[in-house]
């Protein structure tokens, strides 16, 4: 059952004044009672969040046989990968799972010389545009994570300091407009393995759990979706959750969906915060190395929420294999 329902929208305006701490204190509550809100006045130039659509867009819309120059190869997440192609290697088939959109994933830090040969040099502006828009989405991120940790009562930089080196990948999905009785339904729902995740949408077609129902988003132009991700619930000792989500196509517009990932380097530790640990009595959550949960997120696919929950303490028979 889909139901209609509006999730928070923060205005950041004044974030950095006198509004700062009653703002710090919605996105917490946000955080704590959906998993997913929507800022407006954010920062974000709303001419550099057209110009980076338009050229996804422009990207979507070249041959398969342009495309098919950056294809995802063997053993790779970042290219391009269209329903009717063979995934290529069983851990991409995994990870995929039913009704999946065509897509182009590119990771953008760390900048390896394997990322940017998976990016698109057609069109000829999209790896200049896309970065400048990755640099501004990172500083959005950070900014939100600054408020989140000031919010809970922390020094603002309680979360980034766990998030050194943080790698920035992202997700463009492109549904293109198809006849009603064609229409397969939302792909699988999930949570993320980020710490947060941006999104925004040309039209509105996400779709998120709230008290066992799915609530349709209905996406701002001027905004950004913001949720949390699994490692920030891990860090925040579960005070803030990942919630489950799925994304579909909208019946009568084509849609572009573009998400920013903010996610910790390989080689971070993900553990909740001891200041959070304090006020809760006992962690939550089993420490993990990132990169072992990104590789079990990898092996096991969409699983919806199996990965975070064979952390959780109380649940000690369960583990990530």
């Amino acid at each position: 059952m889909t139901v209609t329902l509006e999730i928070p929208v923060i205005d950041l305006a004044g974030s950095d004044g006198a509004e700062r701490e009653k703002l710090c204190k919605e996105v917490v509550r946000a955080c704590e009672q959906w998993g997913f809100f929507q800022v407006i006045n954010h920062g974000v130039d709303e001419s550099l969040k057209r110009r980076a659509l338009d050229v996804y867009t422009d990207f979507f819309y070249l041959s398969p046989e342009e495309k098919m120059k950056v294809v995802i190869p063997e053993g790779s997440l970042d290219g391009w990968m269209h329903p009717d192609l063979e995934a290529p290697g069983a851990f991409l088939k995994n990870f995929l799972g039913p009704y999946t959109p065509e897509f182009l994933n590119n990771t953008w830090l760390p900048d390896l010389p394997q990322h940017r040969q998976r990016l698109p040099t057609n069109p000829s502006s999209f790896q200049s545009t896309i970065l400048e828009f990755q640099k501004a989405a990172r500083g959005l991120h950070e900014n939100l994570l600054q408020m989140m940790a000031e919010g809970l009562g922390l020094e603002s930089d309680a979360f980034l300091k766990h998030l050194p080196n943080p790698g920035m990948k992202t997700r463009s999905n492109f549904y293109p407009l198809v006849p009603a009785d064609t229409y397969v339904g939302p792909n699988q729902a999930h949570s993320d393995a980020s710490a947060t995740t941006l999104l925004c949408d040309t039209v509105s077609g996400l779709e998120v759990m709230s008290d066992n129902a799915w609530v349709q988003v209905q996406s701002r132009s001027d905004g950004f979706i913001v949720n949390v991700g699994d490692q920030l619930e891990i860090l925040s000792n579960g005070r803030f959750k990942s919630i489950l989500h799925r994304g579909s196509r909208n019946t009568s517009k084509e849609r572009l969906a573009v998400a920013c990932f903010y996610l910790p380097n390989s080689d971070s530790v993900m553990a909740p915060i001891e200041e959070l640990v304090v006020c809760d009595q006992l962690p939550k959550y089993r420490a993990i190395r990132f990169g072992d949960y990104f590789k079990s997120f990898i092996d096991k696919g969409n699983e919806c929420k199996g990965r975070i929950e064979g952390l959780k303490i109380t649940n000690r028979g369960l583990c990530l294999r």
